[in-house]
Parts: structure tokens; C-alpha cells; sequence
């Protein structure tokens, strides 16, 4: 898998890479797979080759849910037109994908989480199996989600189960469009929500260097939802270019390449479009590379000059 065991006391190899390696096993083939692997007491040829199987599987998998997320746009953007570049106002409060998604019920979970980063609301995302719709459901913090399909859609359910930020849950057909209106009911009780991201500091690119931000960072690990990594506010800083997901900044003498979630990926790509080569400010939790070099985590930009005629 590429990885070494000093990458493994950091969160973020452990979450992006590790994990879905072992997950891939279940959402597409069987699981015995990774627990063969988590339970080997040493290395061996048929561990090498159960390793490779893993990494080939979740390559593939990763392709299919880039498919299936551009069909869940497309599907919503013939729903709500414009709703792929937000550019006709606030996307409504579910956003939801019938059994158009067929690429099974590892992949709707991918999926759905993907739509909810991307647009910021609940999501429900359903592939048809036997005569029956599986759905899997990824919400914000701000919609409670196992409440608001207990409370307002549990006449339409057959089966359900989950927590408060992601559930699965199998529907009919028939019941599709009286569940939706009722999660969107539901969804709708708790006002139009909007990312509140926090910024721990205003910090200037030589602030960046001169106390080593994210040798510092390091320390917060292992880094989750319940221990946040901090995040600093840096002004004028220019786009220069995005190339295969990495977006490259610069000031007079340094040059910063910053990365993104994927579901975030085309929204800072139509944001940063319009920008090249003008001052943007950037909220960034500043990271280490396993090379230990720096790179950016974007987790957000606005224009240091909003005004055009400046």
C-alpha cells in the first residue's frame, strides 16, 4: 500500500489511505479479505498479493465513485437547474438521487457523503436492489438525521438504522416521492444552515515560516471531529494555477501548493476560475507531507479585494 509505520501515528494516512483499503473488501467483494490481512502475523507472498488485490480494488472503486457522483450532479441538475454550479441560489434542503445511481450499495455512501460536502445539506442517495430501493443518507452537523427520518419518515421506511450524521435505510419504489417531501419536511424544520468553520488566528506567509506552523500542527494528532485540527486565516495570497486537484499559490518569494476533499473539489474550481493571478485570502490548516514538506489544507477562500474596479 505504500505506506510506512511512521506514517501510521498520523490521522490522515490512516483515514485517506489505510481505511478504504480495508473497506473496499466489503463494499464490493467480501471482507475476508482485509481481516486475512489485519490478522497476519508477518509478512509473506500471499499478504504481498492480498495487499495488491486491495490497492488495484480500491482504485477501481475510487473510479466508479468519481461515475456515480457525476451522475448524481447531472440527476440534480435536471431536477434544480443550476444547482451543479450554484449558480441559482441555495440548493434545497434534501438533495436526493433515485435508482438512476447503479454502481450497488458500497458506493452510495461515497456517494452521498460526497453530495452533502459538496452542497452542504442532507443527502439521500438510492440504488435499487430486488424490487427494493437501499439508500444510504449522510447529513451536517446542523439536521440531526437519525431524528428527522424516525420523526417524519418512518411511515415509508421498512428498514433503518444509524446516528445523528449518517443512517442507511431501504424504501419501495412506490413510497419514493411521499418519502422525499417528507424528509424534506423534515430537513427544512431546522432553517437554511451554512458551513460555520472557526478560525484559530490571522496568520502572514512569514508567520508560516518562521514558527513552522505545521511541524506544530502535528502535535494536535490523531486529528478527528472531536479534536479539530486549527486553522489560520492568511491574506493575499495569489492563485497561479490547478492542476489534477492541487491548487498552486505564491507570494513575491514562496510558492505553497494547497489541497482539497474531493467532494469540495469543483466548487473551489469555479470559485478560483475567475481569480488567476489575483490576492485571495485562504482559511488553510497547514499540514506535513511524508517527504516532510509543507502543503496547504483549503478549507475555504475569499477574495482580499472583492471590489472589481481596485
Amino acid at each position: 500500500m505504500g505506506m510506512s509505520l511512521e506514517s501510521l501515528s498520523r490521522s490522515r494516512p490512516v483515514v485517506f489511505q489505510l481505511v478504504p483499503r480495508l473497506n473496499v473488501a466489503g463494499r464490493l467483494k467480501n471482507p475476508k479479505y482485509a481481516l486475512h490481512l489485519l490478522l497476519a502475523q508477518e509478512k509473506s507472498q500471499e499478504v504481498t498479493k492480498i495487499a495488491q488485490y486491495l490497492h488495484q480494488l480500491n482504485a477501481y472503486r475510487q473510479d466508479l465513485q468519481k461515475i456515480a457522483y457525476q451522475e448524481a450532479l447531472q440527476y440534480l441538475e435536471r431536477k434544480h437547474l443550476g444547482i451543479s454550479s450554484n449558480k441559482a441560489g441555495a440548493p434545497p434542503a434534501l438533495v436526493s438521487v433515485v435508482s438512476k445511481v447503479k454502481y450497488g450499495k458500497g458506493i452510495i455512501g461515497l456517494v452521498a457523503a460526497d453530495l452533502t460536502e459538496h452542497f452542504y445539506r442532507p443527502a439521500v442517495v438510492f440504488t435499487e436492489v430486488g424490487g427494493e430501493l437501499i439508500g444510504s443518507a449522510r447529513s451536517p452537523a446542523e439536521v440531526p438525521l437519525y431524528e428527522v427520518l424516525s420523526r417524519c419518515c418512518a411511515q415509508y421506511i421498512q428498514r433503518f438504522g444509524g446516528h445523528e450524521r449518517a443512517a442507511g435505510l431501504t424504501i419501495l419504489p412506490k413510497d419514493l416521492d411521499s418519502f422525499r417531501e417528507a424528509f424534506e419536511r423534515g430537513c427544512a424544520a431546522y432553517g437554511q444552515i451554512s458551513p460555520t468553520g472557526v478560525v484559530d488566528a490571522s496568520i502572514s506567509v512569514e508567520d508560516l515560516r518562521k514558527f513552522n506552523l505545521a511541524e506544530w500542527v502535528e502535535k494536535f494528532e490523531p486529528i478527528g471531529p472531536q479534536n479539530e485540527a486549527p486553522r489560520f486565516l492568511i491574506r493575499d495570497l495569489y492563485f497561479l494555477e490547478e492542476n489534477n486537484g492541487k491548487f498552486l499559490f505564491g507570494t513575491r518569494d514562496a510558492l505553497y501548493q494547497a489541497t482539497v476533499e474531493q467532494g469540495q473539489l469543483a466548487s473551489f474550481r469555479n470559485f478560483f476560475r475567475e481569480y488567476i493571478r489575483k490576492p485571495v485570502s485562504l482559511i488553510v490548516t497547514p499540514r506535513l507531507s511524508e517527504r516532510r514538506n509543507t502543503y496547504l489544507r483549503l478549507r475555504d477562500a475569499i477574495l482580499s479585494n472583492p471590489n472589481p474596479q481596485d
